[in-house]
């Protein structure tokens, strides 16, 4: 692997086994090239490359597709002969090693006027057996123009395998809900569903049996899969293991505390004596009885270097927690009373539906036939109730005239897609605060994480909704980090050059997918990691002003690592972002606004920051 000095993005080179030269770059790209795999003729190089696939609209990947290099040029004229020259050369292949006394000086075949040597993958097996596989000398100069995208669809990726013939592809790929093993095959040009395994995760592939059948690792069960039919036979397995519980913990705990020794970014483990705090952990591990408990033994020792993106977490994945259905609703609780008061019916919640006639100020007074009285827990009757048919009994007090008790039937649903219905409320009522306190010049929008659909999101409401306003905030408050900041910088850091004149009017033109307008950012505590970082470099590049409260600084990469044991993973900040060659991690961000949205404010309604924010951006619009 070639990084050049690039993060996310980097090559493949091929060394000398005895390690005689340097590496020499095979793929030449500036796309992501990864998961090499040499082919058995020795002279093909297998890998996936993200160069022709869909790209994420903002920094997080793209679909793969895998990718031949032909280090030969024999081997990339021999691939590219068509089904009845390469049934040719096989016939003649096979009619050579029959014959007792071949012509020595003859080493190839001909077809027409194109005369190919023999290369491993052609000759007879018993020939195999007999001669020294020879020593491949590659064509570097034609290395980019032999290299070929072997499949015709991009996607998901999950292992790869190229028959010995080199004229079928085999791999494991997500472009139909899971995972599934799709073959190409060259001399027929198709590409086919060979067995369809829809896992949700894949380990990997191999070619057994002479590459008739592939090993498939794939949704924690290995398969064998036939390479002629498909057919899926599972491979059973239910091996058992004596634990030395203790001695585990203390190997765990070891590798932990190494593995930071090796990683961590600051050498110098900020001041801390790394030694040391294993010395005086390791005494408490005795004490230490499981797992969970050893996964805070191991937070705390980590806690030790003061620093994000750490720490380590239990979890095994195992047990269902308990799940309350909810309706979508918002209940008043402020009266001690017998059923539910629906303070607000959430648009898309189960209660939301036009035909049903729920509105704000109505009652829950029965579920499935269960009457709601002061002592009863209604909540209690909603446990894993998501999804399911419920029977709401509903008084409607009077709300629009309406007397008669009626009942409705709905599907609660889960705790998330309410927390999901809240969050626009949450949003919307930003958005019309602006527009109020605004006047309607200035729009806003919420960057809710730093990913591909945060940053989708952006773009949308940038040149959708807010189009034609004069200046908008960008609300990056309580986002949880990711990696977006360059994108986001560049996105509102654009500077209009040029119009475009249909006769009789004038459009806005060039950069049509940058904002050129004046915009503010919006920050607090609640920002993390990369959502530190765009602040920062928006504030670094003075593209605009910054209000909120400051931003701890947690601008570092993190490695995580699961434990063998499967219910233990931990962090380590392996990679600093350097700001004049210093780290920011642990260096506060300041807004050039501070201003706090105290609590009583925020029950009021209001939104301190965003009023300020307005505020500033209308300054500076009408200073223009």
């Amino acid at each position: 692997y070639i990084s050049k000095g690039y993060f996310f993005y980097g090559d493949i080179g091929i060394a000398p086994a005895d390690g005689s030269a340097a590496p020499r770059n095979a793929t030449i790209s500036g796309y992501g090239d990864y998961t090499p795999i040499w082919h058995q003729s020795g002279e093909i190089l297998l890998f996936a490359s993200d160069r022709y696939g869909d790209r994420s609209h903002g920094s997080w990947g793209s679909e793969a597709d895998v990718v031949a290099a032909f280090l030969t040029q024999e081997a990339w004229d021999k691939f590219h002969l068509t089904k009845e020259e390469f049934a040719l050369i096989e016939e003649a292949s096979q009619e050579e090693s029959e014959e007792e006394d071949g012509d020595a000086e003859d080493d190839g075949f001909a077809i027409g006027s194109l005369r190919l040597p023999e290369l491993p993958f052609f000759k007879s097996d018993d020939a195999a057996e007999e001669e020294e596989e020879p020593e491949v000398e590659f064509d570097w100069p034609g290395v980019e123009r032999r290299t070929r995208r072997m499949t015709i669809h991009s996607s998901d990726l999950g292992g790869m395998a190229l028959s010995p013939e080199a004229d079928k592809l085999y791999y494991l790929s997500a472009f139909e809900g899971g995972y599934d093993l799709w073959t190409r095959d060259f001399r027929e040009n198709t590409t086919s569903l060979l067995a369809k395994l829809d896992a949700n995760y894949v380990g990997g592939m191999e070619l057994v049996d002479d590459g008739d059948a592939a090993i498939v690792l794939a949704g924690g069960s290995l398969r064998k899969v036939s390479l002629a039919d498909g057919g899926v036979t599972p491979i059973g397995a239910s091996p058992e293991m004596v634990v030395k519980a203790d001695s585990e913990r203390a190997y765990l705990f070891e590798h932990v505390w190494r593995q930071v020794e090796d990683k961590f970014y600051d050498p110098g483990f900020h001041g801390l004596d790394w030694d040391a705090v294993k010395a005086d952990y390791e005494k408490k591990l005795p004490a230490i009885a499981n797992n969970r408990d050893l996964a805070e033994l191991l937070s705390e020792m980590l806690g030790e270097l003061n620093a994000s993106h750490t720490g380590a977490y239990y979890g095994t994945g195992r047990f269902e927690d308990d799940n309350t259905g909810v309706f979508g609703a918002i209940f008043d609780l402020s009266e001690f009373r017998a059923g539910l008061t629906i303070a607000e019916v959430l648009p898309g919640g189960p209660l939301g539906r036009a035909d049903l006639g729920v509105k704000d100020g109505m009652r829950i007074v029965a579920i499935d036939g269960v009457e709601l009285t002061a002592t009863t827990n209604p909540f209690a009757l909603l446990n894993r109730k998501a999804g399911d048919r419920t029977r709401l009994s509903i008084d409607p007090s009077g709300v629009d005239g309406a007397l008669e008790r009626f009942d409705v039937v709905v599907r609660p649903v889960g705790r998330g897609a309410q927390s999901q219905m809240l969050y626009e409320r949450w949003i919307e009522r930003r958005r019309e605060l602006t527009e109020e306190l605004s006047g309607g010049r200035i729009g806003y929008l919420h960057v809710r994480s730093m990913s591909d659909s945060g940053f989708r999101q952006a773009f949308s409401e940038l040149f959708g909704r807010n189009f034609d306003k004069e200046a908008v905030i960008v609300d990056t408050r309580f986002n949880g980090g990711g990696w977006l900041h360059d994108d986001l910088l560049v996105l509102l850091s654009g500077e209009r050059y040029f119009d475009l004149r249909p006769r009789g009017r004038v459009i806005r033109g060039e950069p049509v997918e940058r904002w050129t307008k004046p915009s503010a950012v919006l920050m607090n505590e609640g920002n993390y990691s990369d959502a530190f970082m765009f602040p920062f470099v928006y504030d670094k590049f003075d593209v605009g002003p910054t209000i909120g409260m400051p931003v701890p600084g947690t601008g570092t990469a993190v490695w995580w690592e699961s434990l063998h044991t499967g219910d233990i993973f931990f962090g380590i900040p392996q990679l600093p972002s350097l700001d004049d060659g210093e780290p920011v991690e642990n260096r506060q961000l300041e807004p050039d606004h501070k201003v706090d949205n105290d609590p009583t404010s925020a029950a009021d309604g209001d939104d301190l920051p965003l009023a300020k924010a307005v505020e500033v951006l209308l300054q500076g619009l009408d200073a223009e």
